[in-house]
């Protein structure tokens, strides 16, 4: 039976030596001579135009054009302004610009979106006075914004959307762009290092084989750039193609930067490195498993549906063919697919602690779909730009009340820490896969609730083989028996995408949910009180939505509690 493990986190003594040695690099940075010796050989042009085979939103441009931003739902505006408009002069120094939206401005990921819009007279326009804004005000090295991995990012898509920045009359501008494409590269060679093993290190590091690629005398770029990626995918990637940080998004992100650096390649008329075209063949099957029948992300560990290149236009770019993955051990993710029903459940411990920072404690939830219709979904996560300056709706997406799993005394599986990181919870996760004439069964389970409650949850999933009758098991068995044992309450929760009507019977024995195309599903349990209740939906960014859930509910008294259920389709011929 497979099993994945977890270590404790690191001591804070490592954290604070890492902490050290941030600011001993950021005074060398910040000084005149550092300065001096970015300077080098003037590049007067670029060696080739790189495609950015990824499309923008047209409606996030539209919103640039006029002076606000637009990300994940959500729309940053200027508090100063009547309009929300933000003056270019002031986007980048203004007092009043939340910190939470500085990575993405300062990536210039925007400009993909800018690209978009049809009036390219406007949109030329706009995209040179906010680039050279910048200029003025972050030419030089600066904390932020010259973090290796917003670094990276800035230069894939300054030089991915070259010709909307650089189509210009004003041939000192243009010339100080390119310059500054040099600087910037040469300060990422030298410090891309200093950031630590993470999903954001393959963005940066293909930034720099970019900027080797198309900047002229950038070989040694290039060839840094290749060694550090091919060592960060072997740390990055796990052998049946999943992220270690258990991300879905993640995983998106890198498998479409990695597509674009292959492209970039071949434009050039260079042989991409092997590792390259392996890595992708490794993923490609990992990130198809990861995906319901709407060709997006399921919703584990930051997962989201809003804004992202769905599966299918991202193998069409790639010209790629695979299969869906559906046993992912070393990742800890198992996929049942029958008769156009796919169920994906979690059944890996969170990520590592210091890349944990996506990670929810969903150990064991699971999500359902029918062709591209969800039924049962975690809630999502909330995106980085959402007005939370508390962290009370983050924690409320991240907890495990907001997957498809079983919580017990309001509690989490996993500890969420105040630094966005996971602490404490499963150290072992167990799962095996069984397929019999068709028919699919998966058990699982972990020990997040031992050291507190001395509790283990198991956890077995059923499907038939037309996929229509799927069925469950959860249970809670005692590590040990002692007198005086506390009667815990327990909530088996089931979310509901917010397009699914759930209607509970009077005799509270069944619910039956209707999806949008009228097809029907029912719900049964055993072992517990059944109601429909409340639910809240951040899988499309925002603002978020109003949706439902099941939920099965009673107590652990001293002996082992035993839950079942079953989902069955009932609008068959």
């Amino acid at each position: 039976m497979p099993q994945l493990t977890r270590q404790t986190p690191r001591p804070l003594s490592h954290k604070l030596r890492r902490k050290a040695k941030d600011v001993i690099h950021g005074a060398r940075y910040g000084s005149r001579l550092y300065d001096y010796q970015l300077r080098g050989r003037h590049p007067l042009r670029l060696l080739g135009t790189l495609q950015d085979p990824w499309p923008g939103n047209v409606v996030a441009g539209q919103h640039i054009l006029v002076g606000r931003f637009f990300a994940a739902g959500h729309l940053l505006k200027n508090p100063q302004s009547d309009t929300g408009q933000w003056p270019t002069d002031q986007l980048w120094t203004s007092p009043d610009m939340p910190a939470r939206w500085w990575p993405f401005l300062h990536s210039f990921a925007w400009l993909r979106d800018l690209d978009e819009v049809g009036d390219r007279k406007a949109v030329r326009k706009c995209a040179e006075a906010l680039v050279k804004s910048w200029l003025s005000a972050y030419d030089q090295w600066h904390e932020e914004a010259w973090r290796p991995d917003v670094l990276g990012q800035r230069i894939t898509f300054w030089l991915s959307h070259a010709p909307l920045i650089l189509d210009t009359n004003d041939l000192v501008y243009r010339s100080a762009v390119i310059n500054a494409l040099a600087r910037q590269s040469r300060h990422l060679a030298r410090c891309v290092h200093l950031l630590p093993s993470s999903p954001v290190l393959p963005l940066a590091l293909i930034g720099l084989c970019f900027a080797g690629l198309f900047l002229p005398h950038g070989e040694a770029w290039l060839q840094r750039g290749q060694v550090l990626l091919a060592r960060a995918l072997k740390e990055q990637i796990l052998t049946d193609g999943g992220v270690l940080s258990r991300s879905p998004l993640d995983q998106h992100q890198i498998y479409k930067g990695l597509v674009a650096l292959q492209r970039a390649y071949e434009d050039r008329g260079l042989e991409p490195p092997a590792f390259l075209a392996q890595t992708l063949t490794d993923m490609l099957p990992f990130l198809m498993g990861m995906t319901h029948g709407d060709g997006r992300l399921a919703l584990f560990n930051g997962g989201v549906v809003l804004d992202e290149t769905p599966i299918k236009e991202i193998i069409k770019v790639a010209d790629a063919i695979a299969a869906p993955l559906m046993s992912a051990e070393q990742s800890g993710f198992q996929r049942l697919e029958r008769g156009g029903v796919t169920l994906i459940m979690d059944c890996g411990p969170p990520a590592p602690h210091d890349i944990s920072e996506h990670s929810h404690a969903g150990t064991l939830s699971f999500e359902l779909s029918t062709a591209s219709e969800r039924i049962i979904v975690n809630c999502g996560a909330v995106p980085s730009f959402a007005d939370d300056p508390r962290g009370e709706l983050n924690r409320m997406s991240r907890s495990t009340a907001a997957h498809s799993s079983l919580v017990i005394n309001n509690r989490n599986s996993s500890e969420l820490l105040e630094s966005g990181l996971i602490g404490e919870g499963p150290t072992i996760v167990t799962s095996s896969r069984h397929e019999q004439d068709g028919h699919l069964l998966v058990e699982a389970s972990h020990n997040g609730y031992d050291g507190r409650y001395g509790l283990i949850h198991h956890r077995r999933l059923y499907m038939s083989a037309d996929g229509h009758d799927i069925r469950g098991e959860d249970r809670l068995e005692r590590q040990k028996m002692s007198a005086g044992q506390p009667r815990l309450p327990y909530d088996l929760r089931f979310h509901l995408h917010p397009e699914v009507v759930a209607t509970l019977h009077s005799g509270k024995d069944m619910v039956t949910l209707r999806l949008p195309s009228g097809q029907e599903w029912s719900f049964r349990a055993r072992g517990g009180e059944m109601a429909v209740e409340e639910s809240l939906y951040f899988g499309d960014g925002a603002p978020y939505q109003r949706a439902l859930q099941i939920m099965v509910t009673g107590y652990v008294d001293g002996e082992d509690v035993a839950l079942q259920w079953s989902f069955v389709r009932q609008d068959q011929d």
